[in-house]
C-alpha cells in the first residue's frame, strides 16, 4: 500500500473515530435527559404521595372542606384582595389552597361573645378543621411511578449497550489508526532510507 493510500485511509479512520465520539456524546446526553426525567417524577410521586386536604370533623365523619362547610362552622371565607366573599360554589382544593396561601382569610358569621366584629379567624386554630394526608390517589401515583420508572430503566439499559457498541467500535479505530500510523512510517523511514 502506498503513502498516498495510507494517509487516505488515515483521514477516513480520523472521520469514524470523531463520527463514534460524537455519538458516544449523544447517548451520554440523552441518558443525561433520562436522570432529569426520572427526577422529575421522583419529585411528582412524592408530592402525590405526600399532598394533603382538609376536612371538616362532623362527630364521627370527616367531610372535605367547602364553602358550605364553613358556613355551618359559623366562618366566612373572604378574599384578602379586596375583603370580598368567596362564592359558595368554588372548588373545595382551589379553596384549601388559597387558604394556605393566605389569599383567603376567614371571618365570624355571628361574633361570638368576647370577639371582635371584624376578627380574622386562622383555619389552623380551629379543632373542626383537620389536615390530613389525601389518600385517595395513592395507587393512582405508584402505578404511574411503576410504569414510567420501568420505561425510563428500559431506555437506560438500551442506551447503555449502545454506548457500550460504540466504545468498542472506538477502540477498533484506534487500533486500526495506530497500525495506519505504523505502516506510514515504515513506508517513510524505506523512502528516506532508498534516498540516503
Amino acid at each position: 500500500m502506498g503513502l498516498a493510500a495510507s494517509q487516505a485511509r488515515l483521514l477516513l479512520s480520523y472521520a469514524r473515530k470523531s463520527d463514534i465520539e460524537l455519538r458516544i456524546q449523544i447517548l451520554s446526553q440523552r441518558r443525561m435527559q433520562l436522570s432529569f426525567h426520572t427526577e422529575k417524577l421522583a419529585t411528582d410521586y412524592a408530592d402525590r404521595l405526600n399532598n394533603k386536604k382538609m376536612v371538616v370533623k362532623q362527630g364521627d365523619n370527616e367531610v372535605d372542606l367547602t364553602v358550605g362547610q364553613l358556613y355551618l362552622l359559623n366562618l366566612k371565607p373572604k378574599f384578602r384582595a379586596d375583603g370580598s366573599d368567596v362564592p359558595e360554589n368554588l372548588d373545595p382544593k382551589l379553596l384549601q389552597q388559597a387558604l394556605r396561601a393566605g389569599t383567603v382569610y376567614l371571618n365570624y358569621i355571628v361574633v361570638p361573645q368576647g370577639e371582635k366584629a371584624d376578627t380574622q379567624v386562622d383555619w389552623r386554630t380551629n379543632t373542626s378543621i383537620i389536615e390530613k394526608l389525601d389518600t385517595s390517589d395513592d395507587e393512582w401515583a405508584s402505578a404511574i411511578w411503576e410504569a414510567e420508572n420501568t420505561k425510563i430503566q428500559q431506555e437506560d439499559k438500551r442506551l447503555e449497550l449502545e454506548a457500550k457498541n460504540y466504545e468498542t467500535q472506538h477502540k477498533a479505530v484506534e487500533t486500526e489508526i495506530d497500525a495506519i500510523q505504523k505502516v506510514i512510517d515504515k513506508n517513510i523511514e524505506k523512502s528516506f532510507k532508498t534516498l540516503g
